[in-house]
């Protein structure tokens, strides 16, 4: 009986052209426009299929993690530098309305 994976295997393959494995990962139909590409691609640096299996892991973690901010609204991310000039913005446009 073949060992059960948690389905990574589906986002690990094997690159013959280049001797290395790599991730590659849909993005959703949905969120091609909102995250600007179709897929991820990743190589990784695992010289076995286990390895790559448990690199690649990693790797559709973080892009779990894009898909959930992005379905919620809150991508891309935005820095505390970022979020500081937009309120500063806000606020002397609001202290000059009074």
């Amino acid at each position: 009986m073949p060992a059960r994976t948690c389905g990574i295997s589906r986002f690990v393959l094997w690159r013959s052209d280049r001797d290395c494995w790599w991730f590659r990962r849909a993005v959703p139909l949905e969120l091609v426009g909102l995250i600007g590409k179709r897929e991820w691609r990743q190589t990784l640096e695992a010289r076995s299929r286990a390895d790559a299996e448990r690199e690649a892991f990693r790797c559709s973690t973080r892009r779990n993690r894009t898909i959930d901010l992005a379905l919620t609204g809150n991508w891309p991310p935005i820095s505390d530098d970022e979020i500081e000039a937009l309120a500063v913005g806000w606020w002397s446009e609001f202290a000059k309305a009074d």
